[in-house]
């Protein structure tokens, strides 16, 4: 695919409504990735949580190791490429059971968040997203999340640990959690640092 080339995202807030679920776990995340493998190609380590049955039958138990503070839970890891061990020639070869991670990964949060990800293959294709904004709405929303994203990173140096993200994946998602607290009424707002700490102290407490 040449490098100019732009790839629908969809509809805004259409995708905030799905995203949010996907942020927790509860529904996947259904990403239009194409023959994009940029995420399997990361050098990330892959939960694979206690409840994954279907991931667990498919994945060899010699590749998975215990995740460390999460009790039933195991990683899985990657080869000297970078690559996850599931990923073959023509894409996942465990795609119907693939663990819960990878179902509701989307780097889509990149692009709403107007941040790069640290890992250039995922960059690359987040790079590539183009949101629709078809209302004000969609216009005001993807500008909020921006700003909580910009705010964090203004930020940082004077809040405690706990509430900076240790990395631009958990940077772009605390950014989708935290962007309400920028909207008042459908349009930006521009809320105090007080309200802004306030609520970003609520949305990383209903992470842990």
């Amino acid at each position: 695919m040449p490098d100019d080339v732009r790839v629908p995202a969809g509809a805004f807030t259409t995708w905030l409504g799905m995203i949010g679920p996907a942020l927790h776990g509860r529904a996947a995340s259904d990403v239009p990735c194409g023959d994009c493998t940029g995420c399997c190609r990361s050098s990330q380590f892959i939960l694979v949580e206690a409840s994954d049955a279907g991931a667990r039958a498919a994945i060899p138990a010699q590749l998975l190791f215990p995740a460390p503070f999460l009790p039933g839970a195991h990683l899985l890891g990657y080869d000297d490429e970078g690559r996850c061990p599931m990923l073959g020639d023509s894409g996942c070869t465990i795609y119907d059971a693939r663990p819960t991670t990878c179902r509701t990964y989307d780097c889509r949060v990149f692009a709403a968040a107007g941040i790069d990800s640290d890992k250039p293959a995922i960059a690359e294709r987040a790079s590539r997203w183009e949101f629709d904004h078809p209302s004000p709405v969609d216009v005001a929303a993807h500008d909020a999340v921006m700003a909580a994203a910009r705010w964090i990173g203004e930020h940082a140096a004077e809040l405690p640990e706990h509430l900076v993200p240790p990395h631009r994946t958990a940077l772009a998602v605390v950014a989708v959690e935290l962007h309400p607290v920028f909207l008042r009424d459908g349009a930006l707002a521009h809320p105090s640092d007080a309200a802004v700490r306030a609520a970003l102290e609520s949305v990383v407490a209903a992470r842990r």
